[in-house]
């Protein structure tokens, strides 16, 4: 399942926004069988699994022509996921798990560009506050708790003549594990 909210809106000559909202629902079951292979005996090993997510979304974005050549950008996103799920196997050399997982992410950024004849310079901020846990219900010991707090920069610099355009960009950007 899948909702989707959005408002356009045009304040005046100079300010416009968009808000966008979107709710996911997800339930998933599955069943594979794998064969493992341990020195000289082989395992066929069932699991099955069964999980449910909720995904919430939403954007805050407003854009400003400050004049011909400038322009401003800022807004928040944020969202949430909510899941729970087991994870069931047919031997005891597998461990169960019944786990709920769930992060919160809120962002702020802002954007200035200028445009000067052929060069356009582009610079931007983007803070990130993430909360991610992980429970797993049967074994503690696998409970995962991640928070993040990071700032990223941007800033980027282009030329165009004759059909071309050359970009000089730097950006901060970050990989973070999944739940677990």
């Amino acid at each position: 399942h899948h909702l989707n909210f959005y408002h356009n809106a045009t304040w005046s000559s100079r300010l416009t926004s968009d808000f966008n909202l979107d709710y996911v629902n997800n339930h998933a079951r599955s069943r594979q069988n794998t064969n493992e292979a341990i020195r000289t005996d082989t395992i066929q090993t069932l699991s099955r699994d069964k999980s449910t997510f909720n995904i919430y979304a939403g954007t805050l974005n407003f854009d400003y022509q400050a004049g011909k050549t400038i322009s401003l950008s800022w807004g928040v996103d944020g969202s949430a996921v909510r899941g729970n799920g087991n994870v069931l196997f047919n031997t005891s050399s597998m461990s169960p798990s019944d786990y709920k997982e769930q992060e919160d992410k809120l962002a702020l950024y802002g954007e200035a560009k200028a445009k000067l004849g052929n060069v356009t310079l582009k610079g931007g901020v983007r803070y990130e506050h993430v909360k991610a846990d992980y429970t797993d219900h049967l074994h503690a010991v696998n409970d995962v708790c991640h928070t993040y707090n990071d700032l990223f920069p941007s800033l980027s610099l282009s030329h165009s003549a004759k059909g071309w355009t050359n970009t000089l960009s730097f950006s901060s950007r970050t990989s973070r594990p999944s739940f677990t």
